[in-house]
């Protein structure tokens, strides 16, 4: 596929105003409510972890600091507050946007980056983590970034690519250990273009390969020896195995690979994952070194995170940092259909993307608060598609051949599936999924409103209550224990998901029987009803 160019584009002038009109859209987007939505258990985690950096000591207490360390003065001028935690992660997350621009610009010409970087603006996992006091976005940007300048490292032979590529990785492991997928990403692209006939690359020596080979080695023995001799700590192999494979798994359910499978591709959405699929096709067919590199960094991770999950702790945001990959391909894909006169090639998605809609929970969600007469999320999407539509259509007017457009009848159509899909998610996330998180806040606001002293709290998950109310929330372990040791005194409890996922629902009728609802804020995800109630209860 040619590099092809859109005639306003070649224009610095418009280019920059395009990217300044995307980011700002995108800083709207990611910026809109994000101080509203209540913490969750992980961001609570983040509040402790910030709080802890309060000492050069402390700031070596753990090498995996350093997006704490970043936080540390936001949270010190702004304040504690869920807009103040949020605050680093939407700026990182924004770095993305004109990051995803100019690396695919490279590489695979404007019309591919144009439409890459308008899905990325309005992608529901996007904005979701970069809402989120949680690292994901800094993972993901340093992430991409290494990756980008090992591609570049191997085509160039450049040694300077190579170096600020290894940068990034370490301040990548530094955010988190899911950055090591890098490290067989690079191993196994350097090895199949050693034994695929590709063209081979200038840069295709095992000089440049081996720093990454022996350097981490080299740094996994010394921090090996940095937690056994001056922290004092277990080894990080043991650490891993306890914390991944040794626990109980975070969620029910990702027990299997199909599971871990479809969570991941909700959050890609269904009419993109599959369109990911067709651009790594078109771009192995044709032997594009690019195309080898992002499909091994789309898809590697998550067929690892799949093998794993029926024995060990892996959840759907583990494979986080590659959602740029499968927005690149799926772009390239469109448009390597645009230039396609292949009619089956059309069906056959069309086709299969229809056939994934009808058990997409996204369409299950709409469907329901459709039936709940709740409108308000058509009248968004209508005019906003609309816009984004006009704009996506700008690109495919610099192809060589613009007269398909008026033969392929069905371009529109994918268009829509690939625009409106991600525009329906996000509207269902802003205005009728309180940003996928529990309202924690509304519970705690009623406990500390009309409870006595000496009243006992439990929940299933303890921090984020804890948080809230501002004292010791106990931990729910049994229905039966609850019921002794609260001695004929009233007790508040809170149910949500963790609460019905530990106990099956079994305490159904006991909280009938016993309990007053005093709030209730379930909402509908994932089509499926996630509870958030909180009781008043006696013995």
């Amino acid at each position: 596929m040619s590099k092809g160019s859109i005639s306003f584009l070649e224009n610095k002038k418009f280019e920059y105003i395009f990217l300044v009109v995307v980011t700002l859209s995108g800083a709207f987007l990611r910026f809109y409510k994000f101080g509203e939505w209540s913490f969750w258990v992980e961001e609570v985690h983040t509040i402790r972890h910030t709080g802890a950096i309060d000492s050069i000591g402390s700031v070596f207490a753990n090498l995996r600091n350093i997006y704490y360390i970043l936080n540390k003065p936001v949270i010190l001028i702004l304040g504690e507050s869920e807009w103040s935690a949020r605050l680093l992660p939407v700026l990182l997350g924004l770095l993305a946007i004109p990051l995803l621009y100019w690396a695919v610009k490279k590489i695979f010409g404007i019309p591919v980056a144009v439409l890459a970087t308008i899905l990325m603006v309005i992608s529901p996992w996007h904005i979701y983590w970069s809402q989120n006091a949680r690292f994901y976005t800094f993972l993901l940007l340093l992430f991409s970034l290494s990756l980008y300048l090992y591609y570049y490292g191997i085509e160039t032979d450049r040694i300077r690519y190579f170096v600020f590529s290894f940068a990034a990785l370490v301040l990548a492991v530094m955010t988190h250990l899911l950055a090591s997928f890098l490290l067989p990403i690079f191993v196994v692209y350097f090895l199949l273009l050693k034994i695929l006939p590709f063209n081979k690359p200038a840069g295709l020596r095992i000089r440049n390969l081996l720093p990454f080979l022996l350097l981490p080695v080299l740094g996994y023995i010394l921090y090996e020896s940095y937690l056994i001799f001056y922290l004092k700590d277990g080894p990080l192999y043991l650490n891993v195995y306890n914390r991944y494979f040794a626990s109980t798994r975070v969620f029910l359910g990702y027990g299997n690979p199909f599971t871990m499978l479809t969570s991941v591709v909700y959050y890609i959405g269904t009419p993109l994952a599959l369109l990911s699929i067709f651009g790594s096709g078109f771009l192995l067919k044709q032997k594009n070194r690019a195309g080898l590199m992002i499909s091994l960094g789309a898809f590697l991770p998550l067929l690892t995170m799949m093998v794993m999950s029926p024995f060990s702790s892996v959840v759907n945001r583990y494979v986080f940092m590659t959602l740029p990959f499968w927005i690149i391909l799926a772009s390239f894909a469109f448009l390597a259909l645009v230039e396609s006169r292949n009619i089956v090639l059309w069906l056959l998605y069309l086709g299969g993307v229809l056939l994934l809609l009808l058990r997409d929970p996204v369409i299950k969600d709409l469907r329901h608060y459709i039936g709940m007469q709740n409108y308000g999320v058509l009248y968004l999407i209508v005019p906003v598609s609309l816009v984004i539509f006009f704009l996506v259509l700008l690109v495919l007017r610099g192809k060589e051949d613009p007269g398909q457009l008026r033969n392929l009848i069905w371009i529109p159509l994918v268009l829509v599936l690939i625009i409106i899909h991600p525009i329906v998610t996000d509207t269902m996330y802003f205005y009728y999924q309180h940003g996928h998180r529990d309202n924690w806040k509304a519970a705690a606001s009623i406990i500390k409103k009309e409870k006595f002293e000496g009243e006992r709290i439990f929940s299933a998950i303890t921090p984020v209550l804890s948080y809230y109310v501002g004292e010791q929330v106990e931990e729910v372990v049994d229905i039966d224990v609850i019921m002794e040791d609260t001695d004929d005194q009233r007790f508040w409890l809170v149910e949500e998901f963790g609460l019905a996922q530990r106990f099956q629902n079994s305490y159904r009728s006991w909280v009938e029987d016993k309990c007053t609802l005093k709030g209730r804020w379930d909402q509908y995800t994932i089509g499926q009803n996630w509870k958030m109630r909180v009781y008043l209860c006696e013995s």
